[in-house]
């Protein structure tokens, strides 16, 4: 709960990180597995550094470090991915996503490594990097090939505070993507915009606009004839 609150707000989200942190914390004192004590001071270290709770973040991340760590490849990706959200050095920080990035593309773990290339993207504005643009371009594109809706929203929102247009009208005839397909066949079962908002974590906003791409690839002018065009009629 913490991460997924830093993930979605941000620094915003201080206050509730660190309660959720702190409500962690006490579960773990009371079940007293090492397993899951030890996987809380890692998830709880990236949603501290999330939040700007960065020097908080590195004392979890040395305590996780004493601990000996845990020998797999994932718990090696977030600790990578943790330390380097929590250094104060907006460049640093950049540089070690960079290297998390790289390691996370040669891993199996897909979606870790789309989260690190958005929060490099985040990492190069804050530096002032021209590159950041061109990062959260990518990430957004990825995130919308994996139908990652969560990572695509946050890039788009972070591409038009920069002044950069995210939308793009579809060309008639043009396949729908996957996304395209989940929302569209949502659509032929009746649910609506608010509805399907709800169930893919997207804003009305954009399942308004993806609803609007799909009447234009498909050729139909409104839902019903969507939902007769799926269906074979």
């Amino acid at each position: 709960m913490a991460l997924w609150s830093a993930r979605l707000k941000g620094p915003a989200s201080a206050a509730t990180v660190r309660e959720q942190v702190a409500a962690g914390r006490a579960d773990a004192d009371k079940v007293r597995c090492p397993r899951c004590g030890a996987e809380l001071l890692l998830l709880a270290a990236e949603a501290l550094a999330r939040v700007g709770e960065r020097e908080h973040a590195r004392r979890l991340l040395r305590a996780w470090d004493r601990r000996g760590g845990q020998a797999n490849e994932l718990a090696d990706l977030i600790r990578s991915h943790a330390g380097a959200l929590a250094d104060d050095d907006a460049a640093a920080r950049a540089a070690r996503l960079e290297s998390v990035l790289a390691a996370a593309e040669e891993s199996p773990f897909r979606l870790d490594a789309l989260w690190a290339r958005l929060d490099l993207g985040l990492a190069l504005v804050d530096a002032g990097d021209a590159r950041a643009a061109g990062e959260l371009e990518r990430a957004a594109a990825v995130a919308q090939e994996f139908g990652a809706g969560t990572v695509e929203e946050l890039a788009g929102r972070a591409l038009r505070a920069l002044g950069i247009r995210t939308w793009r009208r579809a060309a008639p005839g043009a396949p729908l993507t996957e996304r395209e397909q989940e929302i569209a066949r949502l659509v032929a079962e009746g649910a609506t915009n608010r509805e399907i908002a709800q169930l893919l974590f997207l804003s009305p906003k954009t399942v308004e606009r993806h609803v609007s791409n799909i009447f234009k690839k498909v050729g139909v002018r409104n839902r019903a004839e969507l939902a007769s065009r799926l269906s074979g009629r």
